[in-house]
């Protein structure tokens, strides 16, 4: 009996719950399973948290169980340790106290995840609340829309009590005491006497009631410092305030008294005075001392002087008996400032989704956003790639959420990411599914196409309030959106899907007579002719066509003005500049060359339907199949290459994904012969670039050569060689294709 790993998923997930935990266990028993489960529930109630059982599922001699957690790290130690040592539990609770993390930096943080505002970890002690441009950060020593300067001048006494001399800002008398003999300094202060360190951060806080304790407190205290700061009398008011704004008195009567700033008691003409002058006072030190979430210790004499200043996150640990009143009024400050969530599309699907990933972004920049895009192909911000790899994760969608440039997120959202790690993500303004078909099936635990679109649908449950659900009206994922709204279902026709969803009022988008039309609230609208866009290859490409629909209805969700979204459109080409690798028609001389990216039937039968369009002379197809799937979807990819060309070269991707050299060659043979194919019309050769060249040095004029590839980076320079030795000028020689 052992734990093989514990997996924590912090955004939503296959089990459609966030901050939840995965514990793996081989080799248990259900009594086991159940006494350890009830052990992690009871040590975690006894620590301040409720968790709960999500789910535990049971394959031959493993125990998945998915519980909820709080705090990751006292989870972790729980989970990690009652297994083991379940009938010591007095000892195990013990050391976990010590990870419990409380106080108010730690409320504030649940505050605004109470109020559904997106808050991501940064670490134990550090965490950014909400995303992008519309970000801070909160920390116990650090706040990022603080000017830290002015807080860490606040946190040394000496150096603030310059600065309130120097900005003639009315203060209690205070002064630095250096030894002993300097107490003849102080004797017109008045009693009670306050000692405190320079240092706030290492504070001493004594009150002292007459000469006699003085000397003998300040005697002790300069042994063991080297100085000591001294003032006179007693805080009246502890004042809150959010930009030099008072959102908060607390009145000092045996502890703090929250005076409610509200018209019932401005009834009272004492308060009403009082509430004034103290807002007028607040105003003049903010203008002095900038700082932005302040508390201001006053003193109520002939007039009001500043007993201390600085940031109230210092001070949190102070403020328990009113700590969720002025944790509320700094939520209700920052959200108005507009804290919170960005605009975030969703895209994911088996074809198609990062083309649509790719013009959602686009139109999001063209429309004046700064956005960025998290791919296949990388991360983009602002149309300018940042890094390179398949970026279709949660720590992918973490890093463009987390940069504080970024006013729009376009996610690429793959089936592994989503599996292995949950969404980095909360709130999208639309999800959109592309389209569901047999791949992957065989993969990660998916049996079947219900498995598939299981995962796939997990972003359909992260969603903002009024977001919007894209699909494609496809029978298999209309089940997933029952009971649903703002369901915008999409297709290359008026099917029976569509004229449904229509008939009760939800919108559309179609085409007829070649027009992509938008049908809402049973309002048909003619937007766009497809022949007359670059990017559908004059209408040829379904798919394309399909992505263009999407986009446009998953950036209505953000822009609602559609004639400007698809005036954008107009000129948007599908070419190795703006979508690497997807359907692109390159003109070499007198033949043509297709690559795209396609490793699934849909893809194959979409490149070959483009180019047969094309009408070609003849039609050479040069294909692989990625090794992890399973061996009737391999011989498929053959099958349907017969069906459209006329010769066909099989190669094999460099990773073979546990197949045996030449294994997958071999399948995809025998799909082809199936078909009946002319055996003399088939090749193998294993390298792409060597079955590129040589199918380019004896294409024939009007020839397409079809590639499916994902390497842009060695067919590029593969396909310039050719070009250059042949007298011609290379293509695409300025873009970078590395990943």
């Amino acid at each position: 009996m052992k734990i093989t790993s514990i997996k924590v998923y912090e955004g939503n997930n296959i089990k459609r719950r966030k901050r939840i935990i995965r514990v793996t266990i081989e080799n248990s028993y259900d009594a086991q399973i159940n006494k350890y489960l009830k052990s992690y529930f009871r040590l975690s109630f006894l620590l301040g948290f409720k968790e709960k059982l999500i789910d535990i599922e049971i394959k031959k001699n493993l125990y998945n169980v998915w519980v909820t957690y709080t705090q990751e790290e006292v989870s972790k130690y729980l989970l990690s340790n009652i297994f083991y040592d379940m009938d010591n539990a007095e000892k195990i609770i013990d050391k976990a106290d010590n990870l419990v993390k409380k106080g108010f930096l730690y409320d504030t943080v649940k505050g605004f995840r109470d109020r559904n505002i997106p808050v991501i970890d940064i670490n134990e002690d550090l965490f950014q609340i909400g995303y992008g441009k519309n970000s801070i950060i909160i920390g116990r020593n650090f706040q990022s829309y603080e000017n830290m300067v002015e807080v860490e001048i606040s946190r040394n006494r000496k150096t603030l009590w310059q600065c309130l001399r120097y900005a003639h800002i009315p203060k209690v008398e205070g002064k630095v005491l250096y030894s002993i003999e300097e107490i003849k300094e102080i004797e017109d202060f008045k009693y009670p006497i306050n000692l405190r360190n320079i240092d706030k951060t290492a504070d001493i806080k004594i009150t002292i009631a007459d000469k006699e304790e003085l000397n003998r407190v300040l005697d002790n205290m300069m042994k063991m410092y080297t100085r000591a700061f001294i003032y006179s009398g007693s805080v009246n008011y502890r004042i809150i305030c959010y930009k030099g704004e008072v959102k908060v008195i607390l009145k000092k009567e045996d502890g703090y008294k929250i005076i409610e700033i509200s018209d019932r008691s401005m009834a009272i003409l004492e308060v009403v005075d009082t509430i004034s002058r103290l807002r007028a006072f607040c105003k003049t030190v903010y203008k002095s001392i900038s700082i932005e979430f302040m508390y201001i210790d006053i003193i109520e004499d002939k007039e009001l002087k500043v007993v201390d200043i600085g940031s109230v996150f210092d001070i949190g640990e102070e403020l328990k008996e009113v700590k969720d009143k002025i944790i509320s009024s700094f939520i209700d400050c920052v959200v108005d400032e507009g804290i919170g969530t960005i605009p975030i599309v969703s895209v994911t699907g088996t074809n198609g989704k990062t083309t649509t990933a790719r013009v959602i972004n686009y139109l999001l920049n063209k429309i004046g956003y700064k956005s960025a895009l998290t791919s296949t192909g990388g991360i983009f911000i602002d149309g300018q790639k940042i890094k390179n790899g398949d970026t279709t994760g949660f720590l992918s969608a973490r890093e463009v959420l987390t940069d504080r440039s970024v006013e729009a997120a376009v996610m690429e959202t793959a089936r592994g990411g989503i599996y292995r790690n949950g969404l980095g993500y909360e709130m999208a303004k639309a999800a959109v599914i592309t389209s569901i078909s047999e791949d992957h099936i065989g993969m990660d635990g998916i049996e079947n196409m219900e498995d598939l679109i299981g995962i796939k649908t997990v972003i359909l449950n992260e969603i903002d309030q009024d977001g919007k659900i894209v699909l494609k009206a496809q029978k298999e994922l209309i089940p997933y959106i029952s009971g649903k709204n703002n369901v915008c279902l999409y297709s290359t026709e008026k099917n029976e899907i569509i004229k449904e969803h229509v008939n009760n009022k939800g919108e559309a988008f179609y085409v007829e007579n070649d027009y992509i039309v938008h049908n809402i609230n049973s309002y048909e609208e003619k937007i766009l002719n497809i022949k007359d866009i670059p990017f559908t290859h004059g209408g040829c490409s379904k798919g394309n066509t399909l992505n263009i629909m999407a986009a446009i209805a998953a950036v209505s969700s953000i822009c609602n003005d559609t004639k400007k979204i698809v005036d954008l459109l107009s000129e948007l080409k599908c070419d190795l500049y703006f979508n690497p690798g997807r359907q692109n028609i390159l003109e070499l001389h007198d033949f043509k060359v297709i690559l795209d990216y396609g490793h699934n039937s849909e893809a194959f039968n979409e490149i070959f339907s483009i180019a047969q369009s094309l009408k070609p002379s003849k039609l050479t197809a040069i294909i692989a199949a990625p090794g992890d799937r399973m061996n009737k979807y391999i011989k498929e990819l053959g099958t349907i290459s017969a069906r459209f060309c006329n010769h066909i070269i099989i190669r094999e991707q460099e990773d073979l994904r546990g197949r045996k050299a030449g294994e997958t060659a071999a399948l995809i043979r025998e799909g082809i012969i199936e078909e009946g194919f002319d055996e003399n019309e088939i090749e193998v050769v294993y390298k792409e670039q060597e079955a590129l060249m040589q199918a380019m040095e004896r294409a024939a004029e009007g020839e397409i050569i079809v590639l499916f590839t994902q390497c842009l980076d060695v067919i590029i320079p593969t396909i310039n060689s050719f070009l250059k030795k042949s007298g011609y000028n290379g293509i695409a020689e300025d873009l970078n294709f590395s990943h």
